[in-house]
Order: C-alpha cells, then sequence, then structure tokens
C-alpha cells in the first residue's frame, strides 16, 4: 500500500474529523485516514465496525473526487413538473369515479431494495372516510 496523503491533507483531516458532528461522514474520515496508515480493507471495517465493501466505497470515492459527506444527490421528483401533478389529479380522480365506493384505492411509496416492505401508515383524505 502506498500513502495517499501528504501532510497538510491528513493534518486538515484529523481537524475536520474533530469538528464533524456527523458520525457517518466522520468514519469516512477515520477510514481514509487508517487506510492512509496502511491498515487493510478488512482491518478498518472491523474497527469501524462498517461493512469491507462500504470502506472500499469510502477510500474509492476519496480517491477519485475527495468526496467525505454522505450526501449522494438523491433523484428527481417524478411529481416536480406543475402539469404532471394535474395529470396524475386528473387520473385520480378518474380512477376514483371509476372504482366507486365499491372498491378501495391503494397507494405505495417506494423504499430501498434492502428495507422490509411492510404497512406502516395510510393516507386519509380530509372528509374522506
Amino acid at each position: 500500500m502506498e500513502k495517499i496523503l501528504t501532510s497538510k491533507e491528513k493534518v486538515k483531516l484529523i481537524q475536520r474529523h474533530r469538528k464533524e458532528r456527523d458520525g457517518r461522514t466522520r468514519d469516512r474520515i477515520k477510514a481514509v485516514l487508517a487506510y492512509d496508515d496502511e491498515y487493510s480493507y478488512s482491518e478498518i471495517a472491523r474497527i469501524l465496525s462498517i461493512d469491507d465493501e462500504t470502506i472500499r466505497r469510502h477510500i474509492a470515492d476519496y480517491l477519485k473526487e475527495k468526496k467525505l459527506s454522505t450526501s449522494s444527490g438523491g433523484s428527481d421528483s417524478k411529481l416536480s413538473d406543475r402539469d404532471k401533478q394535474k395529470a396524475f389529479i386528473k387520473y385520480y380522480n378518474r380512477l376514483k369515479k371509476i372504482a366507486g365506493n365499491k372498491e378501495p384505492i391503494y397507494s405505495a411509496e417506494c423504499v430501498h431494495p434492502q428495507h422490509q416492505t411492510q404497512l406502516v401508515y395510510g393516507l386519509i383524505f380530509k372528509g374522506c372516510s
């Protein structure tokens, strides 16, 4: 293994670690510092109680773009456009008319595939029973 940090970078990372409030970002910083100190991926993973692949990704993110934050950027909303929202409302109202009081209309939100899918709550519109 080779050193990936200059002495200035290492000092800056240590200072940032001391000030950082987000535990996940602190873990990323510790992973980079430990890797620079020639710890293996598996050793870092065991010390930080994080998956080995996660450590590899943290190091790769840092080497590629100096990324230490946990923000992933997210995704674009599918209904950000007013026209799309109006079209959805029109479709929903037509669906309610077709279903009437005989058929329920279910709505689901998307979740990450790792998460267990389970019904936690439902949406009830004001004035509806």
